[in-house]
C-alpha cells in the first residue's frame, strides 16, 4: 500500500506541479491521463470481477482498491485540456464538442465512486451492486467519448 501511495503522490505531483497544467504540452497531458486510466482499470478490475461472480468477494481488496480509485477518479480529467483535442488518443471529438455532457459523466462517476467509498463496511451484496453502478458509469462514458480499440 505504501508503494501505491508513493506512486499516487508522484503522479499527482506530476499532474499538478506548479503551472504544469496550464502550460503542459498536449502529449504529456495525454500520457498522464492515460496512466491514470490504466491504474483505475488495474484497481477496478478485481472488484468488477467480484461483482460478476468471477472472483470471490474480498472485503479488504474492495476497501483498499476503492480508496485508490477514489483518488484516481479525481486525476484523469486534468488531462483533457483543449490543447489535447488533436493529439493521438482514443478520446473522441465529443469530449470537446460536448464538454458539458463529458463533465456530467465525470461527476456521475465520481459521485458513485464516493458512494462506494462510504459503503465499504456494509454487506457484500450492497457493495457489489454499487460496484456494478460504477462499472456502468465507466462504460457509459467510454461508449460516448472513447474510440474502440482497432
Amino acid at each position: 500500500m505504501k508503494t501505491l501511495a508513493v506512486s499516487l503522490v508522484a503522479l499527482s505531483t506530476l499532474l499538478a506541479g506548479g503551472n504544469a497544467l496550464a502550460d503542459a504540452k498536449a502529449d504529456r497531458l495525454v500520457k498522464q491521463r492515460q496512466a491514470v486510466m490504466v491504474l483505475m482499470s488495474k484497481y477496478f478490475g478485481p472488484m468488477g470481477n467480484m461483482s460478476k461472480g468471477k472472483l470471490p468477494y474480498n472485503a479488504e481488496v474492495v476497501k483498499r482498491n476503492t480508496a485508490y480509485i477514489d483518488a484516481l477518479s479525481q486525476m484523469a480529467w486534468d488531462g483533457f485540456k483543449p490543447n489535447t483535442k488533436d493529439s493521438k488518443s482514443r478520446a473522441l471529438p465529443a469530449v470537446y464538442s460536448q464538454s458539458d455532457k463529458f463533465l456530467a459523466e465525470q461527476e456521475k462517476f465520481q459521485d458513485n465512486v464516493m458512494k462506494l467509498r462510504t459503503m465499504v463496511d456494509r454487506s457484500d451484496q450492497d457493495i457489489l451492486g454499487q460496484i456494478t453502478k460504477v462499472s456502468k458509469d465507466c462504460g457509459s462514458c467510454h461508449k460516448t467519448f472513447r474510440a474502440k480499440k482497432k
